[in-house]
C-alpha cells in the first residue's frame, strides 16, 4: 500500500464462505490484527458475552467517525 509516506507491507488471508472469498485476517507492518485483537475480545466476551463485544465494537466504530 502506499500513501504519502513509505510503503506499508499488506497481507491477507482469505476463507471461501458460501461460495464467496472473504478476508478473515489483515497483517498491516507485520501484524495481523485477529492476533492482536484476540485477547481484548475475549475479555469482552466473558465479561458480557457476544452482545458486549458487539456493543463495545459499534461505540468504537462511532467514536472513530466522530
Amino acid at each position: 500500500v502506499r500513501g504519502k509516506a513509505e510503503p506499508i507491507k499488506l497481507d491477507y488471508r482469505l476463507d471461501k464462505i458460501a461460495a464467496e472469498w472473504k478476508i478473515i485476517d489483515v497483517n498491516v507492518g507485520g501484524i495481523w490484527l485477529v492476533q492482536s485483537y484476540r485477547s481484548q475480545f475475549a475479555q469482552e466476551l466473558n465479561n458480557g458475552g457476544i452482545d458486549a463485544l458487539v456493543n463495545k465494537l459499534a461505540e468504537r466504530n462511532k467514536a472513530a467517525r466522530s
